[in-house]
């Protein structure tokens, strides 16, 4: 699964979640709050917010007590399967 913006700004708003997005190479970061908004910290606002997103390496999902240390492919993984269970539910709510 690609990470997309909309779509960490939708996994944060429903799991109330506040993901930090870091491309170590630039050092470059995206913080995107438990209300999907997105916000560039540190000095440097001159870049695409996708173009960090693009190439983070790096990201951290804080919720609760609660912070983890996610590569990539782990948060790419545990979107894919939190967005599939969830049109799995929708569909199964529309059948009934």
């Amino acid at each position: 699964m690609e990470l997309t913006l909309q779509d960490l700004r939708r996994y944060a708003i429903e799991r109330r979640v506040e993901i930090n997005a870091t491309d170590s190479g630039s050092g470059r970061a995206v913080v995107i709050n438990t209300s999907g908004q997105v916000r560039i910290p540190g000095e440097d606002k001159l870049f695409r917010v996708e173009s960090v997103l693009e190439s983070a390496d790096r990201f951290e999902v804080a919720g609760g007590d609660r912070r983890r240390q996610l590569s990539r492919q782990s948060l790419a993984g545990e979107l894919s399967e939190y967005f599939g269970k969830n049109v799995m539910s929708a569909h199964h709510d529309e059948d009934e």
